[in-house]
C-alpha cells in the first residue's frame, strides 16, 4: 500500500489522493474506486473498471484542469485514464499491454517544451518499472486531441526489484526522477532538454576522450513537424540504507527555498532526507529517522507532508509513524502522536469491566492492544492505544479482562496466558485517560509493588517483569539513567500523550505470571463470570473429547471440577449468566448446551443441566455467538443460518424458544444483549453480521415480536464479518449523572471485525424507544 497525506471490501494495493476532498484506491477487487468526501463523510463517486487483475500502483496528473491518471496491476496491463473537468467521470483512453509480468511502480509529469511555448502543456513524460529491473520512460502527446504514449527508452542500473518512482523539479527547467530498489540504491536520473540540435550532434561527434556518464537522448515532434531533444543522463546515486528501499519521495517547494529534498523510506528500520548541496554537487544525508530494536520490519513507504515540516511512514506492523522538525532549519525533528492499530482480522476483545475505561483487542497480527480515551487539557478526547501487552510468535484468538490490571489470553496454541499489569500501565492510564487508580479498584500499594514493565527473551515467548534494584533514596538521579544496566531496549518514560509505534513495541508489555495447560489443540473461546472467580476455556475440535470445557479457579489457577464433556466439534463461544449460576455454550455443531454451578463443602460442582442437539436447537447451521439478557431471564443464540433465536425456562423446568425466530439477511456472526432496558421496557439487542453491518432490535415478552429499531450509516458498518459485539459497561458514576434525564442515556457499544478495525459508537438511548 501507498501512503498519501489526505473502504473498500478487500485488501488495498494502492490510493492517490488527488485533492483533500477526493481520493483514487484500488483494490484487489480489479477495480479503482473515485472517493468525494462530502457531508463528512467519503463517498464512492465511480467506478474505474478495465482490469482483471489486482490493482498495484497508481499515479495521477493534474494539468491545467486535466487529470490524468495511469493505473497497472497483475493482468500485466496499464491502463490510462483522463478527466477534463471535475464533473465528468474518468475515461479510458489507452491499455499498454507488457504481455507478461507486472508493473510495479508508475509515475506521471509534465514535459514542458522549450519550443512550444503554450499555457498548458500538451505533453506527458510517464515512468513504469517491472520485474526486470529497468525504468522505461514513455513520451505522450495530445495536441492532436488524442493522447497516447510510446516507450521511447529502458534505463539500466539496479539490479533488483526497483519499487517506487518519483518526478520532481531540478534546476535550469530539468526534470529528476528518482528511482529506489531492493539494491538498497536509489538513482536520480536527470532529463535535460536540448535547444541547440547542431550542438547536440557536435557533442555526438566529439572525439574529446572526457570520462563521462552516458547520455540517452529522445526526441519529440510537434504540430509543424519541428523537433526537440531531450538528454537522459544518470545524476547520482545515493547509498546509505542497509536494507531494500521501498518509497522515495520529493519535498514540496512552498516557499520557493530551491531547497532540493528527497525523502526514502527502508526496510532497515530508517527514513532518510536528502539534500542537494548545490555548492559540493552532491547529495548529503542531512537528516535519518526511524526506530532501533523491537520486532517491526521497517517502512514500506514514506511522504512529506504539504508544508515539507512533517513526514508520515508507514511499516509493516501497521502502524503509522510521524516526524516533525523543530527547528528552523530541519535540522532536528521530534516523534509526533499517530494512529496505531491492528493489521490482520481482529478475533476477540473486552471492556475493562467496572467502568468501560478502556478495551484490549487480540488479532491475527499475534499482538494483544489496550484502546483508552485520551483526555487532552481541553477535555477533548480521542481514542489511541495506549499499550501493546502482548505481541506474541502465534496468531491470537481470544482475550479477557479478569480484572483492569489482569488480563487472559489465549492464541493458536494449547496455552492459556495471564499478564499482570506494570506500573507504568497505571501512570499511563492515569496521565492520559485522567482514571484514578481507586475507580478501577487498584490500590496505590499494589500499583507500587507492581513491577515496572516487561522484555521478551531473544529466544522465548513469555514476557519477563523488569524490576527496579535500586533504591528510591536519590531523588536526583535522572529517571531514565536508573535503567542502563539493562541489556534491553526497555526504557519507562513517564508519558504525557499517546506513544508513538516505537515505544510501543519496546515499553508497554505486560509481565506473564501464568500459563493454563490441558487442552490438546489450539485455543478458540475463553469465558468469565460475573465475579471474576471461574474461567471457562475450549479449543478447536473435531472429536466430543477434545471438545471439552475447563473451567479454571482463578484464585489458584486449578481445574476447578472435572471438564465438561457434551459437544462433538468445535465450541465457538461461552457466556457466563450475570448471577454467575448458569454457563451457556454454543458450538459447531449447530447445538446449544447449559450448565448449572453449585457450591459444596468438597468443591465447586457443576453438571450439564439441558442439552440441545442439532435438531432441537433449531438452528441449521453453525452457531456463532450467544448473550444472556441483563435479568438472566432469557439468551440468544445466532447461527449462520440466519436466524437469531431467544430462549427461555418454561414451567416444565425445560428451555424453549420464547418467540419466533428473528431472521436476517446474512448470517449472524455475533449478537449481545443491552445491560439495560428500553424507555418501554423491553430488551435491546445488537446484531452482527457476515457482511458487516450492524443492526439494533428491541424485543419483549409481552408483545412477542421483533422490532428493528436502529440501523448505522453504511460507511460507518465494517466491510468484512463481525467477529465479536460488546456493550459497554455502564459505570455507577454515569447512572448518577443520568438519573434524573435518563432519555439522554449514553449507551456505547464497541465490535471488532476480519476488516482489521476495532469500533466504538454512541447510540442515543431514545434510539430504543
Amino acid at each position: 500500500m501507498q501512503l498519501f497525506y489526505g473502504m473498500v471490501t478487500t485488501p488495498v494495493d494502492g490510493s492517490v489522493l488527488i485533492s483533500f476532498s477526493e481520493l483514487l484506491s484500488g483494490s484487489a477487487d480489479h477495480n479503482i474506486l473515485n472517493w468525494h468526501f462530502q457531508n463528512s463523510l467519503w463517498k464512492v463517486k465511480s467506478t474505474l473498471s478495465g482490469h482483471t487483475g489486482s490493482v498495484t500502483c497508481i499515479a495521477i496528473l493534474r494539468n491545467s484542469g486535466n487529470f490524468l491518471v495511469a493505473t497497472a496491476a497483475t493482468d500485466s496491463t496499464l491502463n490510462i485514464w483522463r478527466r477534463e473537468t471535475a464533473d465528468q467521470n474518468f475515461q479510458r483512453i489507452q491499455t499498454i499491454s507488457f504481455g507478461h509480468g507486472i508493473a510495479l511502480a508508475v509515475a506521471l509529469t509534465t514535459l514542458q517544451s522549450t519550443i512550444d511555448k503554450k499555457d498548458h502543456c500538451d505533453n506527458y513524460l510517464m515512468a513504469t518499472t517491472r520485474e526486470n529491473c529497468k525504468v522505461n520512460l514513455y513520451v505522450g502527446n495530445s495536441s492532436d486531441s488524442k493522447l497516447e504514449f510510446q516507450l521511447i527508452m529502458s534505463l539500466s542500473g539496479h539490479e533488483n526489484w526497483i519499487r517506487d518512482l518519483a518526478f520532481g523539479y531540478g534546476d535550469n527547467d530539468s526534470i529528476l526522477l528518482a528511482s529506489c530498489a531492493e539494491d538498497t540504491y536509489i538513482r536520480i536520473w536527470k532529463i535535460v532538454p536540448v535547444n541547440d540540435n547542431n550542438d547536440l550532434v557536435d557533442k555526438t561527434n566529439s572525439e574529446d576522450k572526457e570520462l563521462k556518464l552516458k547520455e540517452n537522448i529522445f526526441h519529440l515532434k510537434f504540430d509543424d513537424q519541428e523537433k526537440e531533444s531531450y538528454v537522459v543522463t544518470l545524476d547520482s546515486v545515493l547509498s546509505c540504507h542497509e536494507d531494500m528501499v521501498y518509497s522515495v519521495n520529493w519535498c514540496p517547494d512552498i516557499e520557493n527555498e530551491h531547497h532540493l529534498r528527497l525523502l526514502s523510506a527502508s526496510m532497515d528500520k530508517t527514513m532518510i532526507i536528502w539534500e542537494y548541496d548545490r555548492d559540493s554537487g552532491i547529495w548529503l544525508d542531512k537528516v535519518r529517522v526511524g526506530t532501533m530494536g523491537g520486532n517491526n520490519l521497517g517502512f514500506y513507504g514514506g511522504i512529506f507532508s504539504p508544508d515539507g515540516k512533517e513526514v508520515l511512514a508507514q511499516g509493516y506492523d501497521g502502524g503509522l509513524h510521524a516526524w516533525k522538525s523543530i527547528s528552523d532549519k530541519n535540522e532536528h525533528w521530534k516523534p509526533q502522536v499517530t494512529v496505531t492499530g491492528h493489521f490482520a482480522p481482529v478475533q476477540d476483545f473486552d471492556w475493562e469491566s467496572s467502568n468501560g475505561t478502556f478495551l484490549v483487542s487480540v488479532s491475527s497480527d499475534q499482538t494483544t492492544r489496550i484502546h483508552a480515551p485520551w483526555i487532552t487539557s481541553t477535555k477533548v478526547s480521542t481514542w489511541h492505544e495506549i499499550a501493546r501487552p502482548q505481541i506474541h510468535g502465534y496468531d491470537m484468538q481470544c482475550v479477557l479482562l479478569a480484572d483492569c490490571d489482569q488480563i487472559v489470553s489465549g492464541g493458536e496454541e494449547k496455552v492459556i496466558r495471564i499478564f499482570k499489569s506494570p506500573k507504568l500501565f497505571s501512570s499511563t492510564l492515569l496521565e492520559i485517560s485522567q482514571v484514578e487508580l481507586e475507580s478501577l479498584r487498584i490500590s496505590s500499594d499494589a500499583s507500587t509493588k507492581a513491577p515496572l514493565g516487561a522484555s521478551v527473551p531473544s529466544l522465548g515467548l513469555s514476557n519477563k517483569a523488569m524490576y527496579d534494584d535500586k533504591e528510591d533514596g536519590d531523588s536526583n538521579e535522572d529517571f531514565s539513567d536508573r535503567f542502563n544496566m539493562i541489556p534491553t531496549a526497555f526504557k519507562p518514560i513517564e508519558l504525557k500523550e499517546p506513544p508513538t509505534e516505537l515505544y510501543l513495541q519496546q515499553n508497554t508489555l505486560w509481565p506473564e505470571i501464568q500459563k493454563l495447560y490441558g487442552h490438546p489443540y489450539e485455543l478458540f473461546c475463553l469465558a468469565y463470570n460475573r465475579q471474576r472467580q471461574l474461567l471457562a476455556s475450549a479449543c478447536k475440535a473435531r472429536k466430543p473429547e477434545h471438545a471439552a470445557i475447563i473451567i479454571w479457579d482463578t484464585q489458584t489457577w486449578r481445574q476447578a471440577c472435572e471438564p465438561l464433556l457434551c459437544h462433538n466439534l468445535t465450541v465457538t463461544q461461552m457466556a457466563f449468566s450475570h448471577n454467575g449460576d448458569w454457563l451457556l455454550s454454543v458450538s459447531r455443531d449447530r447445538g446449544w448446551s447449559l450448565y448449572q454451578f453449585t457450591k459444596l463443602s468438597s468443591g465447586l460442582s457443576c453438571k450439564n443441566v439441558y442439552h440441545a442437539g442439532y435438531k432441537a436447537s433449531m438452528h441449521s447451521r453453525i452457531i456463532w455467538s450467544c448473550s444472556w439478557s441483563h435479568d438472566d431471564k432469557y439468551f440468544a443464540t445466532a447461527s449462520r443460518d440466519k436466524k437469531v433465536i431467544i430462549w427461555h425456562q418454561s414451567q416444565s423446568h425445560t428451555w424453549i424458544p420464547a418467540s419466533s425466530p428473528l431472521e436476517l439477511s446474512d448470517s449472524v456472526t455475533a449478537v449481545d444483549f443491552a445491560p439495560i432496558f428500553s424507555k418501554n421496557k423491553r430488551y435491546i439487542m445488537c446484531v452482527g453480521l457476515d457482511c458487516g453491518k450492524l443492526e439494533f432490535y428491541t424485543w419483549s415478552s409481552e408483545q412477542l415480536h421483533w422490532q428493528k429499531c436502529c440501523t448505522l450509516p453504511e460507511n460507518y458498518n465494517h466491510s468484512s464479518t463481525v467477529k465479536r459485539i460488546r456493550w459497554r459497561p455502564i459505570s455507577e458514576a454515569i447512572k448518577k449523572d443520568y438519573e434524573s434525564e435518563r432519555e439522554n442515556y449514553p449507551l456505547q457499544i464497541g465490535c471488532c471485525s476480519t476488516d482489521h478495525s476495532v469500533r466504538i459508537f454512541t447510540i442515543p438511548y431514545n434510539n430504543f424507544s
